[in-house]
């Protein structure tokens, strides 16, 4: 899925993280690390993602500044 112009980047952060369409195994990391929403991931990227390896982290990353995130 990619982001459209009806798209805002406020209604963007208040999808849940299945949105973003990540691998199964990444979603899943992060639904068990409490993460259910992109600015829930968002934050949480910030602070770091312990529970992601980095090949989880590179993907997380290319798919948020793939939505301008």
């Amino acid at each position: 899925m990619t982001q459209n112009a009806t798209e805002t980047p406020q209604s963007l952060l208040e999808q849940p993280i299945e949105q973003l369409q990540l691998t199964l195994e990444t979603t899943r990391a992060l639904r068990a690390g409490g993460i259910a929403r992109v600015r829930q991931l968002l934050e949480a990227h910030g602070r770091g993602l312990p529970e992601l390896d980095q090949q989880r982290l590179i993907e997380v990353r290319d798919v948020l500044a793939s939505r301008g995130l």
